[in-house]
């Protein structure tokens, strides 16, 4: 069988675009050691308490979680991390945290107003989905 130039071109798209899906926040590094464990790595590797953030020098070494339990979102620059957290038990409710890498200093639960009162003072652009 062969395929046309269009044919091809397809596939390759395709490929990429499942690619890039697949492997978005799997286990990510989110820069100066800390780490994103996504819901599916953490069923896969047998962590009890879901999405996390945590630091460690070694990935898969939960000693020290920043932000525990259902972590749905995260985006994250050089100095700071923004994550979203929805509790297990009521979908409807959204937490924010946000993350200070130099002293490692957690702000959170926050609600969305407060986010955005504590990103503006700190003159911090992230966004998240």
């Amino acid at each position: 069988m062969c395929l046309n130039e269009h044919s091809m071109k397809n596939i390759l798209i395709l490929f990429l675009t499942l690619t890039a899906v697949s492997c978005k926040w799997s286990n990510a590094s989110l820069g100066d050691n800390y780490w994103y464990l996504d819901i599916y790595e953490a069923e896969d590797t047998g962590y009890p308490d879901g999405a996390i953030i945590y630091k460690s020098s070694e990935r898969y070494s939960y000693k020290k979680i920043m932000v525990k339990g259902n972590v749905m979102d995260v985006s994250h620059n050089d100095k700071y991390i923004l994550a979203k957290q929805v509790p297990i038990d009521n979908s409807k409710i959204e937490y924010f945290f946000l993350i200070d890498k130099d002293d490692e200093k957690v702000y959170g639960l926050l609600g969305l107003d407060s986010l955005m009162t504590l990103k503006s003072k700190k003159e911090i652009l992230l966004e998240l989905r």
